[in-house]
């Protein structure tokens, strides 16, 4: 089944090259950026298997979080 997840990384050496690891992202069913560093996807993988996945572009020092959604928040940069 397909669900929602969120992820998030951060890429610790200077200079890291988010290309790669961009690239793999909007690779998947369904994307779009929320922040600089942060996606939703949609997919049929676990968590474990994205993390796995993208993992192969990233040094290992980097960090990364996938996190299965269970509903769709709103929110903006705008004050309320």
């Amino acid at each position: 089944m397909t669900s929602a997840k969120i992820v998030t990384y951060d890429l610790c050496n200077p200079g890291q090259n988010y290309a790669a690891l961009i690239d793999r992202i909007k690779q998947y069913p369904k994307v779009s950026k929320v922040t600089e560093s942060c996606w939703l996807i949609s997919t049929t993988w676990s968590c474990a298997k994205v993390r796995d996945d993208l993992t192969r572009f990233m040094d290992t020092n980097d960090k990364i979080f996938v996190a299965a959604l269970t509903c769709l928040l709103y929110t903006s940069d705008a004050a309320d």
